[in-house]
């Protein structure tokens, strides 16, 4: 299982672990045994230090970029 912790509300969840998402999981974890131990976290960067928030939504961006998508806008914001 997979535990999450949601930021807003704190809410908890769990999620099973089945087919692409623990191929997935298992793919992290062997990438990450490749480095020195430098953070908890399961998603690293290519040095072993955990993703930021900023560092993740930078990489989105990018890649949206990449396929010609503009980023998504809440219309009651604007």
């Amino acid at each position: 299982m997979l535990q999450i912790k949601q930021e807003k509300i704190g809410k908890k969840l769990r999620i099973g672990l089945e087919d692409e998402l623990l191929d997935l999981i298992n793919q992290l974890k062997d990438r990450k045994a490749k480095h020195t131990i430098r953070s908890l976290s399961l998603i690293v960067d290519g040095t072993g230090q955990r993703f930021t928030y900023f560092m993740l939504r930078s990489h989105f961006d990018r890649a949206r970029e990449l396929v010609g998508q503009e980023r998504w806008q809440n219309p009651l914001t604007k």
